[in-house]
């Protein structure tokens, strides 16, 4: 994870990315996977860009309904 955040945070001088994460073959996600994708998000927004989570498999999409976590993703079903 700390590669994805280094690469995100070297964006820096680039324009606005929006970064899409495919979630369509997630068979299982926990805390620990949403905690990674909020650290990933963080990044992000520290370069003034966007993840966004799409295609989200069932196991996504009850996770971020239990933590109320969608907003943060932009998630698309």
């Amino acid at each position: 994870m700390p590669h994805v955040t280094e690469t995100i945070t070297s964006h820096r001088a680039g324009p606005p990315m929006r970064l899409e994460v495919d979630m369509s073959g997630v068979a299982f996600m926990n805390s620990i996977a949403l905690g990674t994708l909020i650290a990933v998000r963080n990044a992000c927004i520290a370069v003034l860009s966007q993840l966004v989570a799409v295609d989200c498999s069932q196991p996504v999409r009850r996770l971020v309904a239990i933590t109320a976590a969608g907003h943060l993703f932009g998630a698309a079903s």
